[in-house]
């Protein structure tokens, strides 16, 4: 398959203040896309829970050029671009109503044994369903990322996805602590790195 990609429109609840897409509303979209591509292909939540399996979000790097304005239909892409021992990478991007990238990402991700509670090779039915697409041209961030001291701006807090994202404006990075994951039987396990770049300012 390699590529996956669903329409869609940005919804009133899913911006800010500025009738633009907020951050949290682009991280929903890429979850949805990547699980719904498992979920098209027959290895989505239900088959993963059979075989006690799930995939852990380790780190994001998130880039944003613009984001799209309230109605504005989108389209929301993504396809995995390597599968290595465990690790899962994927690439994400969300295109404006004017087929242009307003904000594009890179994912890294482990498979986890939800029984014994460690990394598994991920399965050759699994690669061989998903296939691999060409790696997204873009600026890759290291894995691990040092963030100089900052006035934190603003908190933006959502109980029902535990999200807590606090913005460094100095340097406009941001750290992103998130404990959903795909599978329920999994708790308190991802708590990935995120490095985010934008032309836009996510400021009230």
């Amino acid at each position: 398959m390699g590529e996956y990609q669903f329409p869609s429109r940005i919804r009133y609840s899913e911006c800010g203040e500025d009738c633009r897409l907020h951050l949290v509303g682009a991280v929903n979209y890429f979850q949805d896309a990547a699980t719904f591509q498992g979920e098209d292909l027959r290895i989505g939540i239900p088959w993963m829970k059979e075989r006690h399996l799930a995939w852990i979000l380790v780190f994001w790097q998130i880039i944003s050029d613009h984001m799209p304005r309230l109605g504005e239909q989108v389209t929301v892409r993504t396809w995995p671009y390597s599968f290595n021992s465990f690790y899962g990478l994927r690439n994400l991007v969300l295109e404006d109503g004017q087929g242009k990238k307003a904000v594009w990402a890179n994912s890294v991700w482990v498979l986890m044994d939800t029984q014994n509670q460690r990394p598994v090779k991920v399965p050759e039915e699994m690669i061989e369903r998903y296939g691999l697409a060409e790696k997204l041209e873009m600026d890759y961030a290291p894995r691990r990322i040092r963030f100089p001291t900052a006035a934190v701006r603003w908190i933006l807090s959502r109980s029902t996805g535990g999200i807590w994202i606090p913005i460094i404006t100095s340097t406009m990075a941001s750290i992103f602590r998130w404990r959903r994951i795909i599978c329920p039987e999994v708790s308190g396990l991802a708590i990935p790195e995120l490095n985010i770049r934008s032309r836009h300012f996510w400021e009230k």
